[in-house]
């Protein structure tokens, strides 16, 4: 075998020791282009979640940027890459949901609805002194942004929904759809029993 051919095997060549861990990285925290200027943690009933504040020590004439939790399986420093080039314009703020990073991890279903985790918004803008907000809302937190917008229209200057996931109307919507055009016979029996 030549020292190619050993390469692409991953086997090593003599010249290489033997391939190491691929996950190390993932067990040691990750860099940041921006490190916080200010960080704490916001307390509501026995969960506290962790947050962080950017803001340069300057002081900024528009809303905050409050870059929201995606789910509880992942903490702030999944925007690592865009609190940078947000800070430079603007005052931001991130914080760790519940059940993920430094924030507590509550037991039970229950603690993880989208109307708690919609209030922890305004819990983690109330630490952090910041009276209005434009929310960055990846996949779960698209809802939670409407929830905390909609019973606080005052504190929520808008809404940055990226790929939002899916609700119950929604889909409610999507099976009306889909069971209207089995029955005008656009969908054949098969494909409508994969929706």
């Amino acid at each position: 075998m030549t020292d190619v051919q050993a390469r692409m095997s991953g086997r090593p060549t003599g010249d290489e020791s033997p391939p190491q861990d691929d996950n190390r990285s993932m067990r040691r925290p990750q860099r940041r282009a921006v490190l916080p200027d200010r960080s704490g943690f916001a307390e509501r009933g026995d969960v506290r979640l962790a947050f962080e504040v950017f803001d340069r020590g300057a002081e900024f004439s528009g809303p905050t940027v409050l870059l929201l939790p995606t789910w509880q399986i992942i903490a702030s420093q999944f925007w690592k890459c865009q609190v940078g080039p947000l800070s430079r314009h603007h005052r931001v703020v991130s914080y760790d949901g519940r059940g993920s990073g430094r924030s507590s991890h509550p037991a039970g279903a229950a603690a993880y609805t989208d109307l708690e985790c919609a209030q922890d918004i305004l819990t983690v803008m109330d630490a952090t002194n910041t009276e209005r907000a434009v929310l960055v809302a990846l996949s779960c937190a698209a809802t939670w942004a409407v929830h905390a917008a909609a019973r606080h229209p005052d504190r929520i200057a808008g809404i940055v929904r990226l790929s939002g996931s899916r609700t119950e109307a929604r889909r409610a919507r999507l099976r009306r759809t889909v069971e209207r055009s089995a029955r005008m016979g656009d969908l054949q029996p098969k494909s409508l029993a994969r929706r």
